[in-house]
């Protein structure tokens, strides 16, 4: 398959596929990059939410509470 530089076409204009501009700017990188060093603080944080929800709803009947392997963490 040729390369689609340009959004999918061959010839400028014309589109026969689907294609992305998947590029960011500097500061639309730098958001998420920012956000990654809180990344862990915060999946700690919906863990132990997830936990105290387990717990108070654990006895209710008619509640099918989600399941982690032993191997897997949640978040």
């Amino acid at each position: 398959m040729p390369f689609r530089g340009n959004y999918g076409s061959e010839i400028k204009y014309q589109h026969p596929e689907l294609g992305f501009n998947s590029r960011l700017d500097t500061l639309h990188a730098a958001v998420p990059n920012a956000k990654l060093k809180r990344l862990s603080a915060w999946n700690d944080q919906r863990r132990k939410a997830a936990s105290h929800y387990h717990a108070l709803l654990a006895d209710c009947d008619g509640i099918q509470l989600p399941q982690i392997l032993p191997e897997n963490e949640s978040v």
